[in-house]
């Protein structure tokens, strides 16, 4: 269309070319001897044959404009597609992970001797695979352990044991009714002495990993959703346990919009945020599009926040009390270490000895598991979870979990560092410039990339479960609690709990 209406008359001339505004003589008439090898002199169109020809033009523009827009649609689609199917490929697993679910777990030891009611034999789960039956590590599984496991299982209280929920309601330590009334069940306000407990846990977690050589960090509680899916979470799968942030109220015309295809999405869905499930969602997105020196390199945080999860689809007893909650306080590991694999399982042992020591500190019955690779989730790697015993539950209860991610997360996240890597150079690519000084002109083969980091985390402290161990271990004959002594600098000058 331009060359149609730019200057120039018939057979002028500019830069040895044609003038643009001219046409030859077969191409107004449509003529066509087939020869192809006829010149004929340009010749003006007409304002009247201009005029169709630009409409000629116009309309074959609008429809290679819908053409496109039709296959860019398509195409949009298309790549939407194929995304969702990538992001649920899991990470790979570790060669000596057990193979299949829950009950394939391996179990690695047990620190302490479990409490039990009057009248319970048995205290470990069947089902779970031993590995050693000797020295202080008593494994069991279903009461298969030999006469010395059989003879420390002899740890009966003399008076029944009571449960968290119990206990919390005879000290004043929990408020379950007032919270369901505001907020909804399996909300709670913690009072009196369980607030300074939420306080102290966290104090005494953190002081423990500073010294361990991590840097404390407060995170934010709200992330983009692409930081969740980036982490290996997935926030908007139908059955998602990721609650959703938006500044549109419920109800609102711009809740929801109508989508080319009639059908209706949410209007959180695209501008809104979610708050987050653990902290190592945020730990790992603070290092979103970073470089890192491998001098650097271990990277350790150690980050407090608030953990929310829907729980959407959890019963029975694991709901009951502040076992299963929407909302809880946390203390979350997390390393950035080089991608070695040797060197990201040493700081996995690392992180797994670090929680194993607070436990211990507080004085907990646990027990350590390997986990199987139907429990690992999308990002794991390899994945140990430490339960402790809960005697109001007569079971165990996970109250922590360490994690090797590997390069996972850092590939969706562009977490890289750099790093020289001694290569074999072809002749053609070696650069004499980069020759060492003083050693014969010889050509340096170290070459400056970048690779891409393990990421690795693990929770030094979630409170409410840690308040349910600690409750139910440290109870008394009549109703009150002890409290480790560890915690005592941290709790005001309280030792113990006391009925009001």
């Amino acid at each position: 269309m331009k060359a149609l209406f730019s200057s120039g008359g018939a057979g002028s001339k500019k830069g040895g070319k044609k003038a643009s505004g001219a046409v030859t003589g077969a191409g107004v008439s449509g003529s066509g001897s087939g020869s192809g090898s006829e010149t004929m002199e340009p010749i003006e169109l007409s304002r009247e044959a201009k005029e169709a020809k630009r409409q000629e033009l116009v309309e074959r523009g609008r429809v290679l404009k819908e053409e496109i827009h039709a296959q860019e649609t398509e195409l949009a689609g298309l790549e939407t597609q194929l995304y969702d199917q990538a992001v649920m490929i899991p990470n790979t697993t570790h060669p000596e992970s057990p193979i299949g679910p829950e009950s394939e777990a391996r179990l690695v030891r047990i620190q302490g001797v479990p409490r039990l009611n009057p009248g319970v034999k048995a205290f470990a789960q069947p089902g779970v695979a031993v590995t050693s039956t000797t020295g202080s590590d008593i494994l069991d599984a279903g009461g298969a352990c030999g006469e010395e496991g059989r003879a420390l299982l002899g740890n009966v209280s003399e008076y029944p044991l009571l449960d968290h929920v119990a206990l919390a309601k005879h000290l004043d330590l929990v408020d379950f009714e007032s919270a369901t009334a505001v907020t909804g069940s399996r909300w709670y306000y913690l009072k009196n002495e369980a607030a300074l407990l939420e306080l102290a846990l966290i104090q005494f977690a953190t002081q423990r990993a500073v010294k361990a050589g991590f840097m404390p960090v407060i995170t934010p509680d709200v992330v983009r959703p692409e930081v969740v899916q980036a982490c290996g979470f997935q926030p908007r799968d139908e059955a998602s346990q990721t609650y959703w942030v938006s500044t549109v109220a419920p109800g609102s015309t711009k809740a929801t919009a109508t989508t080319p295809d009639g059908g209706a999405h949410h209007h959180h869905q695209h501008s809104a945020l979610c708050l987050v499930a653990t902290a190592e969602i945020a730990l790992a997105g603070m290092n979103l599009n970073r470089v890192i020196e491998e001098s650097q390199l271990p990277i350790k945080m150690a980050g407090f926040g608030r953990a929310f999860r829907a729980e959407a689809g959890s019963r029975g007893a694991e709901v009951k009390g502040l076992y299963r909650v929407h909302q809880f306080s946390k203390v979350e590991l997390f390393v950035l270490s080089k991608a070695d694999h040797g060197e990201s399982d040493r700081i996995l042992e690392d992180i797994r000895k670090f929680q194993e020591d607070i436990f211990e500190e507080l004085g907990l019955c646990y027990r350590v598991l390997d986990m199987p690779t139907e429990e690992l989730g999308a990002s794991a790697y390899k994945k140990y979870d430490i339960e402790a015993w809960m005697p109001g539950r007569n079971g165990w209860g996970e109250i922590s979990s360490t994690s090797n991610c590997t390069d996972y997360q850092a590939r969706r996240l562009n977490i890289r560092y750099r790093t020289n890597k001694l290569r074999q150079l072809q002749p053609q690519q070696q650069d004499t410039s980069s020759a060492t000084p003083g050693a014969g002109g010889a050509v340096s083969n170290s070459v400056v990339s970048t690779e891409f980091v393990h990421t690795l985390n693990g929770t030094a402290m979630a409170i409410p479960r840690i308040i349910v161990a600690l409750l139910e271990t440290y109870q008394q004959p009549d109703g009150s609690v002890r409290l480790p002594e560890c915690l005592w600098p941290f709790m005001a000058g309280i030792k113990e709990i006391h009925p009001k």
